[in-house]
């Protein structure tokens, strides 16, 4: 079975997918993929693509995970914009969607590296973000908040989840 983690930026997608990995699954990130593939950063490339040539980069590459096996795949935060997206997700595997506060999400993103969709006034940005995405990740099987929670005990959570624990309730 595959995990594929979805949510907003600074969720923790990509080091809660480090945790499972940790736990015994293929590490996949498919910004990582993107980048790697091009040899560009995500920002230079919505800047040379714009946000809809950015999104086509990542519909292919989503489009080449069918057929992955025993992986925890993070994904960019729009990768579920897109209708053919959440299909090929869903058939993936399990879909958790993690969330956070805004707080929580703003804490993070400003220890990071540069978000393309938050650039410019970061709190304005997020907000505006959160409220164009509230409906976004309704698709998920699963939602785990990431509050003030480590990335091991996210990623504790969502094995639980796979090996049939009680205490979450599908969406």
């Amino acid at each position: 079975m595959n995990i594929i983690l979805i949510g907003l930026p600074g969720t923790g997608k990509s080091t809660v997918a480090l945790a499972v990995a940790g736990l015994g699954f293929r590490y996949i990130d498919t910004d990582e993929l993107i980048k790697h593939r091009t040899g560009k950063s995500i920002a230079r490339l919505f800047e040379e693509l714009g946000e809809e040539g950015f999104r086509d980069l990542e519909s292919e590459v989503c489009g080449e995970l069918k057929g992955i096996r025993s992986a925890v795949i993070a994904t960019g935060g729009g990768i579920g914009l897109r209708e053919d997206n959440r299909r090929v997700l869903s058939e993936l595997g399990l879909v958790v969607h993690l969330t956070a506060s805004y707080d929580q999400i703003l804490s993070r993103i400003k220890k990071g590296e540069q978000r393309p969709l938050l650039a410019g006034n970061l709190e304005e940005e997020l907000l505006r973000l959160m409220r164009a995405r509230v409906n976004a990740y309704a698709w998920a099987d699963y939602v785990i908040d990431t509050n003030y929670r480590s990335s091991l005990e996210v990623a504790n959570m969502i094995v639980s989840l796979i090996s049939g624990s009680e205490g979450f309730e599908k969406d």
